[in-house]
């Protein structure tokens, strides 16, 4: 599956994508892990996208859409939904390329997938990703305390979009 937008390619991780992948999670992940990640999941998935500029192979950011376990909240659990999350190389942020991304996939999901719902958990101190989220039609769900990991608790938007709200929203009727 390949999806393209005006500068973007937007398709499935390959196996020479690791040292780009590795690159966008140097600062925030464990990156052996992140490597036996890659290797099991990304190369297998459907709703793993790495983001490919038009003029240069190099993967600068990446987009998943996945299942969340059941004991987290779902907004839309009684609709056929995902997950959305983005993360995006840092020297290539502020440049507009995740805004596009993200446009792009929800517009491939509803119009070509059976997903009706998608939504998103930020950060509440992640603005640049909640107006990420805004500017792609997403709506404000709830505002929640989560465990962000082992150690730490944070506050969490979620925001969404469903397949009708796609159709009726001006953002995506260009």
């Amino acid at each position: 599956m390949k999806i393209k937008t005006d500068r973007l390619i937007i398709r499935k991780f390959i196996k020479k994508d690791l040292n780009d992948y590795c690159e966008i999670l140097q600062d925030e992940y464990d990156i052996p892990s992140a490597i036996t990640d890659f290797n099991k999941k990304f190369l297998k998935s459907d709703y793993d996208f790495a983001l490919v500029r038009k003029e240069n192979p190099k993967v600068i950011g990446m987009v998943n859409l996945y299942n969340q376990p059941l004991f987290l909240y779902n907004p839309y659990s009684d609709m056929n939904s995902k997950e959305f999350s983005v993360i995006m190389n840092p020297c290539m942020r502020g440049k507009g390329y995740m805004t596009e991304a993200v446009k792009g996939i929800v517009k491939h999901t509803f119009e070509k997938t059976n997903l009706d719902a998608l939504y998103a958990r930020i950060l509440i101190s992640n603005i640049a990703s909640l107006k990420l989220f805004d500017k792609c039609g997403f709506k404000f769900i709830s505002k929640e305390q989560q465990i962000i990991n082992s150690h730490e608790i944070g506050e969490v938007i979620t925001k969404g979009i469903t397949k009708s709200e796609y159709k009726n929203s001006p953002i995506f009727q260009k």
